[in-house]
């Protein structure tokens, strides 16, 4: 059975916060796994730790040929604000987490629900592999040129997916 909507395709990027100091302000993540710290993809799957984003290896076969740096690694989706305690950063970090955000485990889950392929990138903002919180790009401190850089990335991997 196809899917039952008009889109097969989605691109989906957005920032980050980095579990991984190493990981400069800016940088392209591109995700393999999401940890499953939020309650919608429970209502679209089994219950389970991870879910796979497959498509990781084609996201990252277009950022090389755009010639642009990129991390790859797990990432850690929680719905709650100030959920990132030091334990919980520790326990996803020791799991391989990189980097934690609020939308690529429900995303991909219901893409895979209705018969969608996702690929989806990430760029680092704010810091949390530190003793106290770096706000890095949060909110206002991204540039609108490096903003439009993100947009181009999505458009260019729309355009060859």
């Amino acid at each position: 059975m196809g899917h039952i909507y008009s889109c097969s395709k989605a691109v989906i990027f957005g920032t980050c916060g980095s579990l991984d100091k190493s990981i400069p302000a800016n940088a392209l993540i591109v995700p393999t796994d999401a940890y499953r710290d939020e309650g919608l993809s429970y209502h679209y799957m089994p219950p389970s730790d991870y879910i796979a984003l497959p498509n990781y290896p084609t996201v990252c076969k277009v950022l090389a040929e755009l010639q642009l740096p990129y991390v790859i690694g797990k990432t850690w989706t929680t719905d709650a604000f100030y959920r990132e305690t030091q334990t919980e950063i520790q326990l996803r970090r020791q799991e391989g987490c990189i980097a934690v955000e609020m939308e690529l485990a429900a995303c991909q889950a219901v893409c895979n629900d209705a018969g969608i392929e996702l690929f989806s990138f990430l760029y680092r903002a704010d810091n949390l592999d530190a003793a106290s919180w770096e706000r890095g790009q949060r909110d206002s401190g991204l540039s609108k040129d490096a903003r439009l850089q993100s947009l181009r990335v999505a458009y260019e991997i729309a355009r060859r997916v």
